[in-house]
């Protein structure tokens, strides 16, 4: 008996070793200083008691002011999102938070692009299991989202983080060592961008705040178009998981669609036949939906100008959402909603944006599409055509720009300064006004697209476009932009 004690000492001494330097090694190699989650995470455990918590995707990131929110309901309301979130995510979530005894009141998001998960993303997975509390459901979302073969990197984020063939250099290891002693790092803080309770600011938008135009930058057919057909019916399980798991703990379920941009609807041929699946499954459960783009304009409008991209909006718009979820909180019978989506989207023939499909010219002489060009690139070639949700027809013309020198350096510092925080409103700067236009002269591929041939200086080149009625040259739209290759 003695000698099993002995041996039994030993194993588990020899065991408390490996995992203190397993530890180690993890603090050491796995950088996650950049990581929203950590932060997020470490913010949410912190949380007594939450009235209010939202969970979803990158949507619900960056749209749920929680800050504001708690602020109008005198009440604590909470963001739990997380990058890529699918459904099997979000159950693990809920779980978590019943586990905890956090909330008894979820709005649990339902952006579309659920819905077509086919495949397991394993960062947004990681994402979550790297900072969950329980490590029961911890490994157990490990095992539902991989097979055996996968999980070594699944268990083991040390594993998953150092490339055998290409170990961290010691001038790395030392530097990412000294940015975790930083109090930025060790105090949880996330920099100008938090903005607090989960929620992360993207400032940036889609239109220009000194001339009122959108920026070209709508790559059409890139969206996330697809049909019923293409709905996974796992997400779908999981979702109705989503629903028990709540019913069965006494926990109250609102479901809500996030706001997406006239571009994304009007390029999403099949984006009320998609939704109409959330439609049912909310009837059929009993369970309240806010579709907040079917929210009337007297309560929530918006313009491209808050949006940063086709389907995410920013801080400027997050703050408008807060405003209507306590409006909505404290009076949930209010006549909020127009009765169909084309009530708040009137389909007419007016232009929303200008669309591009781009193809840069390679080595060899060829086009390629984007993620296909490789080597040095002198022109690209684009396929512009107005967007609207009744087309019509319309012909383009292009200029070609270069941006003075001096500006160059200003206009990364702004780009660095929307990225990390909110920026300073300042007047237009005079400098910054379109210098030499050269006008290029497309070819009419139909009635509703225009090509052209344009040169292309590594994103130095600028590129502005007008859209015209064919008859009268009547210019309807303008925009501009940059192109890169990625």
């Amino acid at each position: 008996m003695k000698k099993f004690l002995s041996h039994a000492g030993w194993l588990i001494l020899f065991l408390a070793v490996l995992v203190v330097l397993y530890k180690g090694f993890d603090y050491l190699i796995s950088d996650d200083t950049e990581s929203q989650t950590r932060v997020s995470f470490h913010d949410y455990y912190k949380e007594d008691k939450i009235d209010y918590l939202f969970i979803g995707p990158s949507h619900t990131n960056h749209e749920i002011n929680a800050v504001r929110l708690s602020q109008e309901l005198d009440q604590n309301v909470f963001n739990l999102s997380t990058s890529s979130q699918d459904f099997i995510g979000a159950y693990y979530l809920v779980r978590e938070a019943i586990k905890e005894k956090k909330t008894d009141r979820i709005f649990m998001e339902l952006s579309v692009s659920r819905l077509a998960v086919k495949e397991t993303d394993e960062t947004a997975v990681y994402i979550i299991t790297d900072y969950i509390k329980s490590p029961i459901l911890r490994a157990q979302y490990l095992m539902t989202s991989f097979d055996l073969e996968g999980y070594i990197n699944a268990f083991l984020r040390l594993r998953r983080n150092i490339d055998p063939q290409d170990l961290p250099s010691a001038k790395k290891i030392t530097k990412l060592y000294r940015t975790k002693q930083e109090p930025a790092y060790t105090a949880y803080e996330g920099g100008e961008k938090y903005l607090g309770k989960g929620q992360w600011a993207v400032w940036r938008s889609w239109a220009d705040e000194d001339t009122g135009t959108a920026a070209l930058n709508l790559k059409m057919g890139g969206l996330n178009n697809f049909s019923v057909d293409a709905i996974q019916q796992r997400e779908v399980a999981y979702l109705q998981k989503c629903i028990d798991l709540c019913k069965d703990n006494g926990v109250e379920l609102t479901f809500y669609l996030p706001p997406y941009s006239e571009l994304y609807l009007i390029n999403f041929e099949q984006f009320e036949a998609v939704t109409e699946t959330f439609y049912r499954i909310a009837r059929e459960n009993e369970i309240p939906l806010i579709d907040l783009n079917r929210v009337k304009d007297d309560y929530l409008h918006f313009e491209l100008a808050d949006f940063y991209n086709s389907d995410h909006v920013n801080a400027y718009a997050s703050e408008q959402i807060a405003d209507f979820f306590a409006t909505y909180i404290k009076n949930p019978d209010g006549d909020y909603f127009c009765d169909t989506l084309e009530e708040k989207h009137p389909k007419t023939d007016k232009i929303i944006a200008a669309g591009y499909i781009p193809y840069f010219q390679t080595e060899n002489g060829e086009y390629q599409k984007a993620e296909e060009a490789e080597g040095d690139i002198e022109t690209v070639r684009l396929e512009i055509s107005a967007l609207s949700w009744i087309k019509r027809p319309v012909k383009a013309r292009i200029y070609v720009t270069e941006p003075l020198e001096e500006d160059e350096d200003e206009r990364e510092e702004s780009e660095e300064a929307e990225e990390a925080g909110k920026p300073e409103e300042k007047e237009a700067d005079e400098k910054t006004v379109w210098l030499d236009k050269k006008e290029v002269e497309g070819e009419r591929l139909d009635e509703y697209t225009t090509q052209f041939v344009v040169p292309y200086n590594n994103l130095k080149t600028y590129y502005r476009v007008d859209l015209l009625d064919p008859k009268t040259d009547e210019v309807l739209y303008e925009a501009f932009t940059r192109f890169d290759t990625k």
